[in-house]
């Protein structure tokens, strides 16, 4: 049997936030997404909501992770500095992006959370090679990132981010 998918009318009451959570389809994004209530006593139950208050913990532990995978790697203050400006630049963009599509930040976490433990998951056991790719970045400013010795963490990043950054999405689809 196949589910139909009926449109709806946007609630437009104050403090909605132009979603209805009776209605049997709710937007984001311009994208249509079948609501599902919870199941007591099911393995749906036992997911995290992605509304849970417990993803701000996620969050700052996955920073936390972040950062302590990354900083071994820095050889100067200013790459220090500036490795810890990307989860803050990552939550901009995340702040933006809920107050731009309307969508309650707490519900967009498990993507930073994603993106944050892709990035630094991606350097983990690498910071030897990321050293010796600082130290030369250091020594040749002006020379592309290309001509320096490449390392395996980058490849290792590119294959870690999509994995986790989709993961999180798929979860925030899904659930």
């Amino acid at each position: 049997m196949t589910e139909r998918y009926e449109p709806f009318e946007v609630n437009r009451a104050a403090g909605s936030g132009g979603r209805r959570a009776d209605t049997p389809l709710t937007a984001r994004c311009g994208v249509l997404h079948k609501m599902k209530p919870p199941r007591a006593g099911t393995k749906e139950s036992f997911m995290l909501e992605k509304s849970s208050s417990l993803w701000w913990l996620f969050a700052a532990v996955s920073v936390a992770i972040y950062l302590s995978i990354m900083f071994p790697g820095m050889v100067n203050r200013q790459q220090k500095i500036w490795v810890s400006c990307g989860p803050a630049a990552g939550f901009i963009a995340l702040a933006a992006f809920s107050a731009n599509y309307d969508w309650p930040i707490v519900e967009i976490l498990p993507a930073y959370c994603g993106m944050i433990l892709g990035i630094g998951l991606g350097a983990l056991g690498h910071s030897k090679g990321m050293r010796e790719f600082m130290i030369w970045r250091k020594e040749n400013p002006g020379k592309p990132d290309e001509d320096g010795p490449g390392g395996a963490w980058i490849l290792q990043m590119a294959f870690t981010l999509p994995v986790l950054l989709g993961g999180a999405i798929w979860y925030m689809n899904t659930h």
